[in-house]
């Protein structure tokens, strides 16, 4: 299954410890464990680098994006490297492969999805779409628990689009993810090709199985 291309879905130097969540196109293959720093210190990369942009400076500015985009990466990424193929047992919390099955998804996003791949981890819960032979764009979605908000604060900056009725606030991040918040969970639906309305079509049953 494909995920994000690579200058969206690569992690910088910024790794995350899934455990360290709290809680930004993986694939249902082999258990993975992953190795990153906590989503407080990718909070606090962007936090520095937006103070630095706020000088005006065009480089800084860059920076300051530049700086967005890698934490968001960074999310994606470790969303990615947790999941594991055990998922439809550790995905007890939330099977989001049965709360938006293959078929809705398909229906929702207007590709042929023929399977869903439960993948889960310290956590996080989601479901890989893809069909028999890997031909489709792939989608992910997924949940993360957010008690603290780093979640949110970490994909909430750069150039990201907010949107109004969806979830207690949501964003499209201009680079084939949507994020949205319900209570103390982010959900993330990102795609190969993913666009901003197939997305918020997707993530809605999901976010109504939130508690």
């Amino acid at each position: 299954m494909r995920v994000r291309p690579a200058g969206a879905a690569v992690l910088v130097a910024v790794v995350l410890t899934v455990s360290a969540c709290g809680s930004s196109s993986g694939s249902g293959g082999a258990a993975a464990t992953t190795t990153a720093a906590p989503l407080g210190s990718a909070a606090s990369t962007l936090s520095s680098a937006t103070s630095v942009a706020s000088g005006g400076a065009s480089s800084a500015v860059s920076a300051a994006a530049g700086a967005a985009s890698s934490a968001r990466s960074a999310i994606s990424s470790a969303v990615v490297s947790a999941t594991g193929a055990d998922g439809a047992t550790a995905a007890g919390a939330f099977d989001v492969c049965t709360i938006l099955p293959f078929a809705l998804a398909a229906q929702l996003s207007g590709q042929p999805y023929t399977q869903g791949t439960a993948t889960s981890s310290d956590g996080l819960y989601g479901c890989a779409y893809d069909n028999a032979d890997a031909t489709v764009p792939g989608l992910n979605v997924t949940i993360l628990p957010d008690e603290s908000g780093d979640t949110w604060s970490a994909v909430h900056t750069g150039a990201v689009t907010d949107i109004s009725g969806l979830g207690d606030k949501a964003l499209w991040d201009n680079d084939n993810t949507l994020y949205a918040v319900k209570g103390h969970y982010v959900v993330q639906v990102n795609g190969d090709e993913l666009t901003q309305a197939p997305a918020e079509a997707l993530v809605k049953p999901v976010l109504a199985a939130l508690p």
